[in-house]
This record gives structure tokens, C-alpha cells and sequence, in this order.
């Protein structure tokens, strides 16, 4: 497995996978956590989140597996022929501390 030397400040990671064809891969994952503006504000980018991103490999639930909705779905997968998005969101009132 090469070894993956990251340079930016999105958290990445390096896994071994195969393709449909059972030819093997070396499956780099990179992830990002952006900040987005207030409602009502624009910006031209995105910054980064301060907080801490983790990458999950796994399938994660919201109760007990096959008895309950996917949450967040792990990324290791051979099944992905093109970079994804996921967008991941929470809102309360204004004022709420969300």
C-alpha cells in the first residue's frame, strides 16, 4: 500500500480496495468539514470547520442495524466512479447554539 503524504488540511486517508473487476486498488479517501455562511450572508468560498473530521469506513445507524435508518455511510467502497458530496445539516431557531 503506498504510503499517503497530505498536504492540505482536509483530513485523507489511503485504504486498500478492488474494482468490479477484481483488479486491486489503492482507494484514497479525502474529506472536508466547511463552515457555511450566516443565513442571509454570501461568501465566494467555503472555509474549513474548526472542528475535527473523521472519516467513517463503515456504514453507521441510527438504532440497530436493519432495524433502523443509515445515518452515515462509510465511505471504503469500491461502488464510487466519481467523487460524491454529502450534505449534513442542523438547524434550530435563531439563538439555539446549533
Amino acid at each position: 500500500m503506498p504510503e499517503l503524504v497530505n498536504f492540505t488540511p482536509l483530513a485523507a486517508t489511503c485504504v486498500p480496495s478492488m474494482s468490479l473487476d477484481d483488479q486491486e486498488l489503492a482507494l484514497l479517501l479525502v474529506v472536508g468539514r466547511f463552515q457555511l455562511p450566516a443565513p442571509g450572508r454570501f461568501s465566494d468560498a467555503l472555509a474549513l470547520h474548526e472542528a475535527e473530521v473523521h472519516i467513517p469506513l463503515e456504514d453507521s445507524y441510527l438504532g440497530e442495524p436493519g432495524r433502523s435508518s443509515l445515518y452515515w455511510e462509510g465511505q471504503a467502497s469500491c461502488v464510487r466512479p466519481a467523487p460524491t458530496s454529502t450534505c449534513a445539516a442542523t438547524r434550530g431557531p435563531p439563538g439555539a447554539g446549533r
